[in-house]
């Protein structure tokens, strides 16, 4: 076995650009995600290369992909070792310190998002239950996040509706409120006929993530992308991340 990276060097994006790359992306499709160019998305992975003295790009990316997942199951990328998630009731999970972790499920038909508590966190798998990028973890729940955070994945990619609909959806979450207190830009991958939305909420306290999350459950963020020919599909929030799901309508 050859020597092992050091990956650490790696800044943010870097990392999203080989985070994309092994899940199958080109950088083509990379720059339409993030919304820069091909050029730029190529010096990303250049600049990757010469940090880690790996030759390939996508043979970096596959070992930055199993790193993530090794730092994952260990407990490197989550909260620190021993530290518990408290959950208590609805209200106090969605409006009270943050720290728990919160199922959405919403119709935009009626405009009723259902609050469900989640039981608990099992030990589970990052690749199969999980996103490294935003250190997003998928509960056991009726909802079944998992399936559509690997259903974007599966899906051979229509881009002729994919790539723009991609550049909509993120140009409306640039325009949440507080979104400028947000880390950096949501991560947009669309397939045929599912579009995953995943991010940071914005940081600045606890009234501003309870504004945000308000706009993208129940206010103006589900009726825009209806208008986009989206459905809504679920929303999953924990510790300042979230990821969303929009369907395809008539898919």
């Amino acid at each position: 076995m050859g020597r092992v990276p050091d990956l650490s060097t790696l800044n943010p994006a870097e990392r999203e650009a080989l985070a994309l790359l092994a899940q199958g992306h080109t950088a083509k499709s990379i720059a339409a995600i993030t919304g820069r160019s091909v050029g730029s998305i190529n010096e990303r992975l250049r600049e990757a290369r010469g940090k880690t003295g790996v030759g390939s790009s996508r043979e970096l990316a596959r070992l930055f992909a199993a790193q993530e997942n090794r730092d994952e199951q260990i407990g490197m990328a989550g909260a620190p070792s021993g530290e518990a998630t408290p959950l208590g009731t609805a209200a106090t999970v969605a409006r009270g310190s943050g720290k728990g972790v919160v199922l959405m499920g919403f119709a935009l038909l009626s405009g009723i998002a259902a609050l469900t508590l989640v039981p608990g966190l099992a030990p589970q798998s990052q690749e199969a239950n999980g996103d490294p990028e935003f250190n997003i973890t998928f509960p056991d729940a009726k909802l079944d996040t998992r399936s559509l955070h690997a259903q974007v994945r599966r899906e051979t990619r229509d881009a002729a509706w994919a790539t723009p609909t991609e550049q909509a959806i993120r140009a409306r979450y640039a325009r949440l409120v507080h979104a400028d207190r947000m880390a950096r830009p949501v991560r947009v991958i669309c397939g045929a006929t599912v579009c995953e939305v995943a991010g940071l909420l914005p940081d600045g306290g606890q009234k501003r993530v309870n504004e945000t999350m308000d706009e993208m459950q129940i206010g103006a963020l589900p009726k825009d992308l209806e208008k986009l020919g989206l459905k809504g599909g679920s929303q999953l929030f924990g510790r300042g991340n979230f990821i969303a799901y929009w369907m395809r309508e008539g898919a």
